[in-house]
């Protein structure tokens, strides 16, 4: 049994990928189909992005690598505005980390140029992150 076997027509066709034929090589529907973003932010170090882009070359994904700071500066300061202060890490490391958070997670429902066809999914999903992990204040009751 070929590779190329567990690829049938209907599932090719359902996917909506320009130009994927069931009798394409895995390498290329893997390129095609599995897409890796690196979303970085001010405490995104070259550490990250570039284990980030191994992982991907290494499984033969199409990688992405997106500057997202001025978003999280943006909402960040949203926020500052609407609370009347300055955020800090040391007084909002669970708000700061989910500003990042929340805003990685638009490009995720993205596709590729050309793929409009279909129900809408998620298309791009969200990269490999090795974030700066900082110690969280748990309060116990």
């Amino acid at each position: 049994m070929s590779p190329n076997s567990i690829w049938p027509e209907k599932f090719v066709k359902k996917l909506g990928v320009p130009g994927l034929k069931p009798n394409d090589p895995i390498d290329y529907m893997v390129e095609r189909l599995l897409i890796c973003v690196y979303q970085a932010t001010e405490n995104s170090s070259k550490a990250s992005q570039n284990a980030a882009r191994r992982v991907a070359a290494s499984l033969g994904a199409t990688f992405y690598n997106l500057d997202v700071e001025p978003l999280a500066a943006g909402y960040r300061s949203m926020i500052e505005h609407a609370v009347g202060r300055a955020l800090t890490w040391e007084q909002d490391d669970i708000g700061l980390q989910n500003i990042q958070a929340r805003t990685r997670r638009p490009a995720c429902g993205c596709r590729p140029s050309g793929t409009s066809k279909g129900p809408r999914k998620p298309f791009l999903k969200p990269a490999l992150r090795f974030p700066i992990r900082r110690k969280s204040r748990f309060i116990s009751g």
